[in-house]
């Protein structure tokens, strides 16, 4: 099978998209690994932009969900034209993984579009955008499936003149993975068809199609209920609880189960979460609060997000969320 025959991924039941290396669809011609295909422009460093990348822990479990933090920056003294998303699924960023053995792999988002020049910005100076991105898993399937030092480097890339691609890249971050002591990593990220598709129901927090992923979580919870890994578990499972689902396959919509989801999020020691999933878990409090009418829980759980996204460009998309909820608080909102 050629790769334009690959089939079209519907990701969350509401996103149709091919799969597909970051920064846009496959050549035309087809190409088994993307270095084999020919340059279509030059690329060019601009001076005065800076991309960041970063993640919270110093080091992680096999099978420990990733989250990459990034980062755009202005450093000069005249605006740019930039993409306002950094998602390595919207195009404009790609993910580079040289895993242990000194090989480098490209994290395939598990859905990409094209770049959307609808979503250009001006990045004035000093200003900066920023996005995290889940890039423990893809379509290549588990990122980091074994320890070992791993090393991460992000490139931003867009139109420039004269046929040039203007390139901006980070400092190669280092990801430490090492073997969990009771087996649990390995479990989850052991590659069989279960396991992968928990690796997509943990990088979309969603998906009641993925009926043998849910169960390998569940088996998860159960065979290794003192692993760190059950509070990513038990978060993703209450985030797909706690929301309204339509199953693409059925046609039909599973109303959010608020009480099952607060049960899971009872389970969940925050500490142990990284700063992205912690507000994640306080976002689907606020819903199920706001379902509830439980004015005074919303609010509660709103203000936690702000309070731990504060100004940080990455996190604004969760504060956008949060805003949201809050608008349907007022009088007007719920009616």
């Amino acid at each position: 099978m050629t790769i334009q025959g690959l089939a079209c991924l519907l990701a969350l039941a509401i996103v149709a998209a091919c799969e597909a290396p970051a920064g846009g669809a496959w050549p035309r011609q087809g190409v088994a690994d993307r270095k084999e295909a020919k340059p279509s422009a030059t690329a060019v460093t601009a001076s005065d932009l800076r991309l960041h990348a970063s993640v919270e822990r110093d080091s992680f479990l096999v099978g420990e969900p990733v989250y990459l933090e990034l980062r755009l920056e202005n450093t000069g003294r005249q605006s740019h034209r930039v993409f306002g998303s950094l998602d390595p699924s919207d195009g404009a960023v790609e993910v580079l993984v040289m895993d242990p053995n000194g090989r480098e792999h490209h994290f395939v988002p598990l859905v990409e579009t094209e770049q959307d020049e609808s979503i250009m910005v001006d990045l004035g100076p000093s200003a900066a955008v920023g996005a995290v991105a889940p890039v423990f898993f893809g379509a290549n399937g588990w990122t980091f499936p074994s320890p070992g030092r791993y090393g991460v480097t992000a490139v931003y890339r867009t139109k420039a003149r004269d046929a040039q691609v203007m390139e901006v890249r980070s400092a190669v971050l280092n990801v430490e993975v090492r073997a969990s002591a009771d087996g649990a990593g390995e479990f989850l990220a052991g590659g069989s068809p279960p396991s992968l598709e928990a690796g997509k129901f943990l990088t979309w927090q969603a998906g009641d199609h993925l009926t043998a992923g849910r169960a390998h979580l569940e088996n998860l919870l159960t065979r290794y209920p003192r692993s760190d890994l059950t509070h990513y578990a038990l978060s993703a499972l209450s985030r797909s609880e706690g929301t309204r689902f339509l199953d693409y396959r059925s046609r039909t919509v599973r109303a959010p189960n608020c009480e099952l989801a607060l049960a899971r999020l009872r389970g969940v020691v925050d500490e142990r979460l990284p700063g992205y999933v912690r507000m994640q878990n306080a976002l689907t409090r606020a819903r199920c609060a706001v379902r509830a009418r439980d004015i005074a829980g919303a609010r509660a759980a709103i203000g936690d997000v702000r309070g731990m996204a504060g100004e940080r460009p990455e996190y604004q998309g969760l504060v956008a969320q949060a805003t949201e909820l809050e608008r349907s608080l007022s009088p007007q909102g719920r009616q």
